[in-house]
């Protein structure tokens, strides 16, 4: 799924990124990650940024301590 977003006010800022997402049969059971592209201005200073949320698991997979939803910005300069 391809991500477009637009953000208007003090902050101005575009972005385009993509999804993925899967499903199983047992309710409950989803997940997704993504990256995304932003370029923004705040009072007149451009910059850039990369964000990429941390998988997503509507419950913990077995085994593994994982849950929930964390975002990590990637450094670009």
């Amino acid at each position: 799924m391809s991500l477009d977003k637009r953000f208007e006010g003090d902050l101005v800022a575009f972005g385009k990124g993509e999804m993925l997402t899967a499903l199983t049969p047992i309710k409950g059971s989803a997940g997704y990650v993504a990256i995304e592209w932003v370029t923004e201005t705040l009072q007149a200073t451009k910059g850039a940024s990369s964000f990429c949320p941390a998988p997503w698991w509507g419950r913990p997979c077995a085994g593994s301590p994982l849950s929930g939803s964390s975002v990590r910005c990637l450094p670009s300069h």
